[in-house]
């Protein structure tokens, strides 16, 4: 898929449009860079703010990704983006996961970069999550507990460049996502790519505030009560999550996690 946020102008209407179009084939074997240019498929969804047609484009972002990219990959991807640094020379190509993106913008804008690029992912993100085709789960099988291949990718090619936020960004949608496992797998992949070990433990003492914020939350208000109680009566309950993230032992964080929201 190809989506495509562009901030448009036309005499002093200014607008940012969305539009989403799907390429219709497997692209997992291509460059993902190459198809910035390419034919970007069947337009299946669009948000326009000011009507297309002779409007100044004065910023862009532009993501390319597979077709059967999952909610969670596609969110991961936008979160690379928004997190990404301003670059010295515009556009600025962006590794995002099993994707690749392409972001500018005019002079007038680029002293507030991120605040643009953050407004820029914002509509972006309503459009492609508005889609009712896209995937919530993989189309392809993969074993429970495991990472899929793009997202293992994400976490890989944040590693290479030092992203740490970009594989928080990951943890967090699998975390909503309930795939409490996978986070363990999640940061030895990144921790591997980066190849320091000490990253392992650096992440995994920030999994405790991850779990309280981003999966309790996921089983309502009752529950998450009954966890903050569990907390409350146990300080020390982040220790064996801890451990067991460090570990890279999937079960392990698993089963820690049933148990913060059944007792």
């Amino acid at each position: 898929m190809l989506l495509t946020a562009q901030r448009v102008a036309s005499g002093e209407k200014q607008g940012v449009n969305a539009f989403l179009y799907w390429h219709g084939r497997d692209i997992l074997a291509d460059d993902p860079f190459t198809l910035l240019d390419a034919d970007p498929g069947t337009l299946q969804l669009r948000m326009v703010e000011l009507d297309p047609g002779g409007n100044r484009v004065r910023s862009y972002l532009d993501l390319v990704i597979a077709d059967q990219a999952t909610r969670s990959q596609v969110e991961a991807a936008l979160d690379v983006l928004e997190h990404a640094a301003r670059p010295d020379v515009v556009p600025a190509f962006i590794h995002a996961g099993g994707g690749a993106a392409r972001i500018s913008m005019d002079a007038g804008l680029a002293p507030i970069w991120q605040e643009e690029v953050a407004e820029l992912v914002g509509v972006a993100r309503a459009c492609v999550l508005s889609f009712p085709d896209l995937r919530v789960t993989p189309r392809y099988s993969r074993a429970a507990g495991s990472l899929d291949d793009g997202e293992r990718s994400i976490c890989w090619d944040a590693g290479q460049r030092s992203d740490t936020d970009a594989v928080l960004a990951l943890i967090r949608q699998l975390l909503r996502a309930r795939r409490a496992s996978e986070v363990a797998e999640a940061v030895r992949v990144y921790a591997d790519s980066r190849g320091d070990p000490r990253v392992r433990a650096f992440l995994a003492d920030h999994v405790p505030a991850l779990f309280s914020a981003y999966y309790a939350t996921t089983f309502g208000p009752v529950v998450f009560e009954r966890f903050v109680n569990r907390g409350l009566d146990h300080p020390g309950w982040g220790h064996a999550l801890r451990e067991a993230v460090a570990n890279a032992d999937g079960d392990a964080v698993d089963r820690e996690a049933r148990l913060l929201v059944t007792l």
